[in-house]
């Protein structure tokens, strides 16, 4: 028999923030329907297109409550 430890505010199991979850340039060029290099050049020519974090060289990843703000801005 093993025995359970009983669940506390520290062990219980949360949903993720959607504030805090990050995608990588395949994932946004697929959210929006293109290739990431289409992604990469609206990141050069769009200034409200919002901006990677540069996680190290080579690594950067949008957070996806940026992206969806972006996409409210530009709906109205």
């Amino acid at each position: 028999m093993t025995s359970r430890i009983p669940e506390t505010e520290s062990t219980k199991k949360t949903e993720p923030d959607p504030a805090a979850l990050f995608i990588t340039d395949y994932q946004v060029g697929a959210r929006y329907g293109t290739n990431r290099s289409t992604i990469w050049r609206w990141l050069k020519n769009d200034p409200s297109f919002p901006r990677p974090l540069s996680l190290s060289s080579g690594c950067s990843r949008w957070r996806i409550a940026e992206l969806e703000a972006w996409e409210h801005q530009k709906a109205a």
